[in-house]
């Protein structure tokens, strides 16, 4: 069972290699492809993955007071994007004091009930890109 599917396709030859370059390809475009050139036909398994995903808007350091609650808010490239969080190079889990919030594109960290001994530098890690900002908490 073969694709078919219409996408640009950029032809190349050096020698005896031919090289073949599919551009705008979808997801859903992904399965078995057969090339046919005059007399010689060849078929390949296509993948398509998606691209990483980016953070078109990165975490920014911020203070706050004691007891607060402090929002650590970032921005990725694709709303499925996952990521996850990090204070201090270890990894942070949904909890009583941490909320994960995934909204769109939106990321949140969401820290309730600051102490001091939260005043460190957070990350939000997705796979190809991080992004990371200290968080200052102050005694009253």
């Amino acid at each position: 069972h073969y694709k078919h599917f219409l996408v640009q396709v950029v032809t190349r030859a050096e020698g005896r290699v031919h090289t073949f370059t599919l551009r705008d390809v979808q997801l859903d475009e992904a399965g078995k492809v057969k090339i046919t050139a005059k007399d010689f036909t060849t078929s390949a398994k296509l993948i398509v993955k998606e691209p990483a995903a980016e953070f078109t808007k990165p975490l920014e350091d911020q203070t706050v007071e004691e007891e607060a609650t402090a929002v650590l808010e970032c921005e990725v490239s694709r709303e499925n994007a996952e990521v996850k969080w990090f204070k201090a190079g270890q990894e942070i889990f949904k909890s009583k004091q941490y909320d994960i919030v995934a909204e769109g594109r939106i990321r949140r960290l969401i820290i309730h009930g600051c102490k001091p001994d939260n005043s460190k530098t957070y990350t939000c890690d997705a796979k190809d890109f991080k992004t990371s900002c200290f968080l200052s908490v102050e005694g009253k």
